[in-house]
Parts: C-alpha cells; structure tokens; sequence
C-alpha cells in the first residue's frame, strides 16, 4: 500500500515516466486492490505501519480524522497524531503488544492539523506476510460519544450529591425555607433529585400536622362553647394551615417549572368563585379591622370555561396580599369582561378581568419589578415584618398565563395598590350574561366553627366493620383510632407494613377479615407499597386505602399502582376520610353480593 501511495504522489508531480509509472501500478495493484476497495469503504480510519511506527498506508478516512493530507500522512510515524500526553502510553501499549505477539485497544486524545482535539478508539495488530510483519491500525472518532459519556458521569455525580444533600437536609425541619432554597438551586442540573426531595419535606411536615391539626379539631369539637380554650385551639389551626401552605406553595412552583401541573377546563360560574372567596377571607379581614367589598362592573357571564380551583386559588393569593398588606381601610374585588383586539377569533378576545385593590402601604416601582419573582418580596424589611415565602405572586402569574392571560400590579407608596388578573372565558355562545350574582337561599357569611355530621359507620348484626390501621406514628396511631372509634368502627393497630400483612392473612384464614385496611405508605420493615403488593399477590381482595403525607400527582398514581383502591393525605380530612372508608365498605360489600348471585345461578 505504501508503494502504491508514494506512486500516485509521484505521478501527481510527474517525477518519472509514465510508461514505467504505469507498470509499476499493475504489478502491485493485483495484490493491493482488494484492500484498498475494502479500507475505503468502511466508516473508520485505516493505516499501516512497519516496525518502526511509520505508516506506509493511510485510507481517505483515516485523512479526514487527522486532517492530514495523503503526502503528510506518509512521513509521519502512527503516533505523530495523537495529543502529546497520550502518546508516550500509545507508543508503550504498542511495544508491549509486540512482545507478547498481539494488538490492543484502547482510547486517546487526537490532536488534528487544525489543532482540534478529538476522541478517538484505536486499535492496532500485527500482519505477517512474505516481506515481515506489518501493523494494521483502526481509529474510530468517538468524540460524541465520549462527550455524551462525560455529561452523563457528570449528572450522575450530581444526583449523587443532590441525594446527600436530600437526606441530610430533611432531619432539620426548623431549617425548611434555606433548605428549600438550596435545593431549588442544586435541582436546576438535576429536576427529578428536586422533585423528590420536595416530597420528601412535604411528607416530613403533613406527618407531624396531622396530629396538631386532627387533636385541634377534636378539642374544638369537644369544647365548642369554652371561649378560653377556642381562641388558642383556632390561632395553632390557623397557623398550622398556614404551614402547609407554605408547602403547598413550594410544591406547586416546583409543579408548574416541571411542567407537571395540570389545568382542567370545565364550565364553571365566576359569581361562586368570587362569592366563596369573599366568604372565605371575611374572617382575615375582620381581625384586620378592613372592609372587604365586591362590585360588578357591566355584565359578567353566568359561567366561562376555566380551571375553577385554580381560578379560586389566584384570587385567594391576590386578595390574602392585600389583606396582610393593609393595616387599615379596605379590600375591594372589582369584576369586569375585557376586550383584546389581538385575539384571532372572537372567543380568544374575550377575558375575565379581577382588580383587587387595597389601601395598604404600597409599593415603589423598583419594588413592582422584583415581585413575580420566585423567593422574592418588595424587599427584606417586608419579609421580617409579614412573613411569607415570596412564592404567591410567583404562582399567581404562572396560573394567569397558563389560564391563557396575565396579572399586572400599579401601586402608591402610602396609598394602595392595585392587581389585575385577566384569564381566558373561552367560548360565551348562548351563555348568560348577568350584572350581579344570582340570588342564593344560603348566606355567605362566614362562620368561625362550623361542625359537620361525622359520616357513621353502617349497622351490622351483632359485629362493629372491621379496619385494621397500619401506621407507625403513635400520635397519629392514637387520633386516627380516636376518630374511626368514634364514627363506629372496631380498630386493630399494626406499627409497620410486615405486621399488616401477617394481620390481615391470619384473619382471613380464621374468615374474618378486616372490612378495609388504612396503609400508611411510610413505614418501618415493610413499606406501606410493599405490603400492599405482597397482599394483592397473595389473593387479598379487600380494600385497602392509601394513607400517606406526600401529596404529588404522581404520588397518588403510585399507590394506586402499588394495588390500593382510594388514596387519602395527611393531615386528614376527616369527613372525607370517613366518606372513602364507609363508600369502600358499601362497594366491596355489594360486589361480594353479586358473586354470590352469580355463583348461586
């Protein structure tokens, strides 16, 4: 191959005769042929080199990996190519495959005539033939790879880091907001670390509210008339609800910069929102000594097609700003339908408009600027004296845009401010349209307490429904049992997720079986998914209904893939949690009658 070369250079120079150019070409052309046609035609670089390292033979690959052209690659040793640090262990991997009488692979730094390095494999092994043993080498250009292969390393190392940090942030809870904040910061190279880290402290502060939260309503339903026990027992629920929605805020940032928050559009009435919206901060706006008013401007439609909860959730956030911002004076919430010009059909020029507007302190431009921002207030003062993550204007805009409007802010140091929402009606064809709510039997008025009918266990003949709770937490091992008790169920207690799944097996071998089992899904030995598992592939049909604090979508989705049938968060809600258990009972008792219908006939 080297003859070969160094003729087709010389003829390109016309350095001899063409007659004897051209017999030298057919007498080893005969030989060489095969091998060129077939070092052409692969996708790696191909050479040959003799004993001493120089190459007698490089294809066109070869050339345009190194950047060499054909006459340089003829003077220069195989080597000459690689970085300058890689090739001393090239040239001694080389010499000891030599004596012991075999090639070798490995991967090396490739410096090009353009100074670019590249990654390359390489590979070399001996040929014997008439003339003495030649070297015949391969380079594969593995730079994408090799790059792929770093960033992957690099992540990995990252979510390594992210996990420490995960665990070790999660055993001090007084520490939650900075901890937050750090891991929002380590997450931007690493969402999934983030995510799970986020679920973690969630479940860590729903655990210990439930109990604070579930024996607060218990003492307030127990002593609803004794005023001196009332006010402490609503200023530590207060403050407990104020908690976890400190978290339900993080979360839902973390949701909607995933892209994991998901909007439904349904018909709903703007008139309710705002109604239970009013109702519902009447009580926060009394302890501040403020009016909080609502007015219609013009005619609004009776319904529009939107995401009501989070419809409710913008205004809560709006009108809970402007409450906590305002020492004194008012609140008002002023409705109207907008027109956008810029709409491509009538439907998209359309919008809801809310102005909540106080007569609070006020802000200055500068402070405008910084307040869609995540973490962040109008500045620190405002932090030490109201409190708050800085997270609800931040999800306030995010679900203006993602309910295909906005949110902007006007504001008077001193004199109030002003925010305005606008969100997409949808299509208003034949609805309604009307200048003020519509009448309704019921008042709005808030109330402080109000006791709801606990859902009662259904009567059986001689025998109470059977639960069988399987939680770790002795706290809330005592309030759920107080609670299920007291609706009218008979309670057996397993601490963890093995001790659940021996209970409920033995009881179905002795034919009495628990009516539903509560599982917590965090548990010591066997984990609330595990036994569920264990006890669906061991025939067990009874319902079984998640209990667990952590509150993401996919959470539930998990559960429920684990083989329970309902799915129920901490801090419970009471009466949904006794409307799930008694509608499992009804449904699973009513599915057993039916089989035995069927197996009757």
């Amino acid at each position: 191959m080297r003859a070969l070369q160094r003729l087709e250079v010389v003829r390109v120079h016309g350095k001899c005769h063409k007659q004897e150019l051209e017999h030298a070409l057919q007498s080893i052309r005969r030989n060489e042929e095969r091998f060129r046609l077939l070092s052409e035609s692969v996708p790696i670089g191909i050479f040959q080199a003799d004993q001493t390292g120089e190459c007698a033979y490089t294809n066109m690959r070869w050339q345009a990996i190194t950047g060499l052209s054909l006459e340089e690659s003829l003077t220069c040793q195989w080597d000459d190519v690689l970085h300058e640090a890689d090739r001393r262990t090239a040239r001694e991997k080389w010499q000891e495959a030599i004596a012991h009488g075999n090639g070798f692979v490995d991967t090396f730094r490739l410096r090009r005539t353009d100074g670019e390095i590249r990654w390359i494999q390489l590979s070399m092994n001996p040929v014997c033939d008439d003339s003495g043993v030649t070297h015949i080498g391969a380079i594969e250009d593995i730079t994408t790879r090799k790059q792929a292969e770093d960033k992957l390393k690099l992540s990995a190392e990252n979510l390594h880091l992210a996990h420490e940090a995960q665990e070790n942030n999660a055993t001090r809870l007084v520490q939650l907001v900075n901890e937050l904040e750090e891991a929002k910061t380590r997450a931007e190279a690493a969402t999934k670390s983030k995510t799970e880290f986020l679920a973690n402290i969630s479940h860590e502060i729903r655990t210990p509210m439930t109990a604070i939260l579930g024996y607060a309503d218990l003492i307030l339903e127990q002593h609803v008339s004794d005023t001196t026990l009332r006010e402490p027992l609503q200023t530590i629920k207060r403050n407990g609800e104020f908690l976890l929605q400190i978290i339900n805020d993080i979360l839902d940032v973390s949701k909607i910069e995933a892209g994991k928050l998901d909007l439904e559009k349904l018909r709903c009435s703007p008139f309710q929102a705002i109604s239970e919206v009013q109702a519902l901060m009447q009580v926060r706006a009394e302890e501040q000594n403020l009016t909080l008013a609502v007015e219609y401007d013009g005619p609004i439609p009776e319904t529009i097609e939107t995401d009501p909860t989070r419809l409710r959730q913008i205004l809560i956030n709006l009108v809970s700003n402007a409450i906590k911002f305002t020492a004194g004076g008012s609140v008002k919430i002023m409705t109207r339908l907008v027109q956008n010009d810029k709409g491509k059909n009538a439907s998209d020029s359309v919008f809801l408009a809310v102005e909540v507007t106080d007569s609070g302190i006020g802000m200055t431009p500068e402070q405008i600027g910084r307040l869609f921002q995540p973490f962040t207030q109008a500045d620190t003062s405002t932090t030490r004296k109201f409190g708050g993550t800085g997270l609800g204007l931040t999800i306030t805009k995010r679900l203006a845009e993602m309910l295909g409007g906005n949110i902007t802010a006007e504001s008077e140091v001193g004199k109030g401010s002003t925010f305005r929402v606008i969100i997409a009606t949808g299509a208003l064809q034949g609805t309604k349209m009307m200048t003020g709510p519509p009448s309704e039997s019921s008042s709005n008025q808030s109330q402080d307490f109000v006791q709801e009918p606990t859902p009662q266990a259904s009567e059986q003949p001689g025998t109470l429904q059977r639960i069988l709770l399987a939680e770790d937490g002795p706290d809330n091992q005592r309030l759920i049992s107080f609670i299920l008790k007291k609706a009218g169920y008979e309670v057996t207690v397993a601490e963890n997720g093995q001790v659940a799944y021996d209970m409920a097996m033995e009881a179905c071998d002795k034919e009495t079986p628990f009516d539903v089992i509560l599982m917590d899904m965090q548990m010591p030995v066997l984990d609330g998914y595990d036994a569920t598992r264990q006890l669906r592939i061991a025939g067990y049909t009874r319902p079984i209904a998640a209990l667990t604090a952590h509150a993401m979508a996919s959470d539930r989705e998990k559960c429920l893939a684990a083989g329970c049938d309902e799915f129920a968060t901490k801090p419970i809600d009471r009466q949904r949690l006794l409307e799930t258990i008694q509608n499992m009972i009804d449904h699973s008792k009513a599915e057993q009658a039916n089989a035995r219908t069927f197996a009757a006939r």
